[in-house]
């Protein structure tokens, strides 16, 4: 069985990559090689680009050389540049990691990120993105958009092949050895407890320290700038858009999110 995760960047892809090597019969991985550079990749998925097709050739021989029963990558660039490998292995699981959105812009901010810039990321600006980039271009509404961006493609990928099961989980559920016991249960796949234990435990000790330093870098970026930047962006967004529908990810965001509020 083939796994892969549908998440953004800064969403704890790497924690749960080291939950997964506590699976027995399995090889897990985080953003191995080929990662999968996301702007040239993305613009050319199923279009037949030498470079493209070069790529998922590449992709599909390196996962197949594993010996292990089963195979799991954790990538932002799934999503991104080659969920349509899917077609190519026999039994196929998704696992789609949330974050909360605040979460993921601050982390972001903390190391000088944004969408466009670098050759990992998404460029709002691309002709084949899913969600149109309509509103005033600043580093918060760049990364606002990304989220968004995320968050249509996974359901397109779920529209596309409805055969493939999807598991979503928020990365903070991780922290809790009964919601990995879930994750492990619908995979069917056996693990170390007192390995998985021992990673979660870690993780508390080293986010201690990424914590420190996430505020020394950051900016001064609170919720409640966050909140009513969001706010901006997604009246500004449904206006231009004609729509009224919140994605999904932001809802939790908003008592009563309807665009009457905005």
């Amino acid at each position: 069985m083939k796994v892969f995760c549908i998440t953004t960047v800064r969403s704890g892809s790497k924690y749960l990559a080291k939950i997964f090597k506590c699976a027995k019969e399995t090889s897990a991985h985080h953003e191995p090689q080929p990662i999968g550079q996301v702007h040239r990749l993305t613009l050319n998925v199923g279009t037949g680009d030498p470079e493209t097709v070069e790529f998922l050739e590449k992709k599909i021989e390196v996962i197949n050389d594993k010996e292990t029963k089963h195979y799991i990558e954790t990538n932002h660039c799934f999503i991104k540049s080659f969920w349509n490998i899917v077609t190519s292995f026999d039994e196929v699981k998704v696992i789609r990691l949330l974050r909360d959105p605040y979460l993921v812009i601050k982390s972001f901010y903390s190391w000088n990120r944004i969408p466009g810039n670098k050759n990992w990321h998404l460029s709002p600006f691309a002709s084949n993105n899913m969600i149109p980039y309509v509103v005033r271009d600043t580093a918060v509404n760049r990364l606002i958009w990304y989220i968004q961006e995320i968050d249509a493609r996974a359901k397109m990928f779920e529209a596309r092949y409805p055969s493939i099961p999807v598991y979503t989980v928020d990365v903070e559920e991780l922290n809790n050895i009964s919601s990995v016991d879930k994750i492990f249960k619908w995979l069917k796949i056996e693990y170390s407890h007192t390995q998985v234990e021992k990673v979660i435990r870690d993780r508390f000790g080293i986010n201690t320290k990424i914590d420190s330093v996430t505020e020394k870098r950051s900016i001064d970026f609170t919720r409640e700038e966050y909140l009513e930047a969001l706010q901006a962006y997604l009246f500004n967004y449904y206006k231009k858009e004609q729509s009224s529908i919140v994605s999904d990810v932001f809802i939790s965001n908003f008592k009563n999110p309807t665009i009457n509020e905005y």
